[in-house]
Order: C-alpha cells, then structure tokens, then sequence
C-alpha cells in the first residue's frame, strides 16, 4: 500500500503555500496579546509533558499539518516554522551545524526562499511541514525511523475555540480535520505497521477556516505561547 500519491493539485498547493511563509512568520509582532492565565500555562505544560510521558528520545519527529491559506487550519505548520527559526538561532549561537550549511538555513529563516519542508537538526529531531499532504511523506517517515513523532493539526474537537489538547487515536473518527486527502487513523495504522514508534496527536480548536486568510489574530497568540513551550520541552526531552 503506497501513500505518496501522485496528486499534483494537492502537492502544488503545499509548494504554493510555502511561498506565503512572510505573512505568517512575524505573526503577532504587530498585535499586542493578553498574558495567557496561569491555568492555561499549566495546561500546556501538563499536556506536553503527557505527549513524551514514557516516550524514547532516540529520535524525534514534530509534524506540522494543515493549509495556512486557510485561517487557522495553518496552526500546525506555523508551530513547526516556529521551531525551525527557534532552533536555527539556538544551535547557531552554540556554533552547531544544522543539515550542511548553518549559514544556509539561517538566511533561510530570516527570509523564507526556496522553502525546504523537511528540517534535519543534530541526528535526533526532524521538523516536517507536511502542509495539506502528510501522506506524500511516508517514505521519509519510513526512513527516518522517528522513535517519536507528534502530529499537530488544527482539528474540530466540539471544544471551546483556541483549546489545545491530545487527541486519542481511538477518538479519531468523532474530529474533524477539514484539509487531509486522507484520514489521519488511516496514515497513523499504516506508519506503526512499517516502523516501530510512538505517535501523538496535538490539536487546536480554530476560531476561523475562511479560505484566503492567514491565521486569527487569537490562534497567533495561542501559537506564540504554546510554541514557546513547547520549544522548551523539546529541548528538555532531547537533552539540548
């Protein structure tokens, strides 16, 4: 059974998507956002530590999903180009070589050109931007062998807008996921049975999913302090 499918369409709108990465990638700089309360800290905090709770930290994988010309559906892949510009800077500053060429990727992250959906850093963590087709990645996942991977996707889960929260794979068919060519329980069952690995799903509740928009001025702000959390816990969890 082969996901990489050969759907034109769908891979042309990831590559043209990558192209609208500026619009996004200061997001928020120009917004002022309410400090988020300490329960919801907490929560964040609680839930990423769920997500590696008892998880081997051989290799890591982050996927971000979804359409960012598409409101708040984009969540997913601006939390892993969040990543990619906090690791660039981290490991640079450490003198650390990302891929083949530090410089590269840093000119990369500070002006979004020819856009590379596959990040490597160090042996043990990969940022994928899969956009609106993670299917057209078994392959790599496959090769990569990710002891852990966590899927972030914006996901109708009849939740309050802007909650983020663990989705269990046995609760999949009850979410909504409004850009996927194919069901996420599908694509999950078929990367466990080729690789041994562990497999979280994070979702976020979207406020808006108008075709043509960026992400909400609110989910900006989710985005900025969960990422920031999350960015932590990472490195904690690979021990950077």
């Amino acid at each position: 059974m082969d996901f990489n499918l050969e759907n034109k369409s769908k891979a042309n709108e990831t590559k043209n998507n990558s192209k609208n990465k500026n619009k996004n990638k200061n997001l928020g700089n120009n917004v002022v956002c309410a400090t988020p309360s300490n329960d919801t800290r907490n929560h964040y905090q609680a839930m990423i530590s769920e997500v590696f709770k008892d998880s081997k930290n051989d290799k890591l994988m982050i996927m971000g999903v979804g359409n960012d010309l598409k409101g708040d559906d984009g969540f997913g892949v601006e939390l892993v180009r969040f990543l990619r510009r906090y690791y660039v800077r981290k490991l640079h500053l450490q003198d650390e070589i990302i891929n083949e060429d530090i410089d590269k990727y840093e000119n990369e992250a500070e002006n979004e050109t020819d856009y590379i959906e596959v990040f490597k850093i160090k042996d043990n963590l990969v940022l994928l931007d899969s956009g609106v087709v993670p299917e057209n990645f078994t392959d790599l996942i496959k090769a990569e062998k990710p002891s852990k991977i966590v899927i972030v996707d914006a996901a109708l889960m009849h939740k309050e807008f802007g909650t983020i929260d663990l989705i269990d794979e046995n609760q999949l068919a009850t979410v909504g996921f409004s850009t996927h060519a194919l069901p996420l329980s599908v694509l999950i069952k078929y990367i466990k049975s080729n690789i041994d690995t562990d497999i979280s799903i994070v979702g976020f509740e979207p406020y808006s999913l108008e075709f043509g928009n960026t992400l909400s001025k609110e989910a900006g702000c989710i985005l900025q302090e969960f990422s920031k959390e999350f960015a932590l816990k990472i490195d904690e969890f690979l021990k950077f």
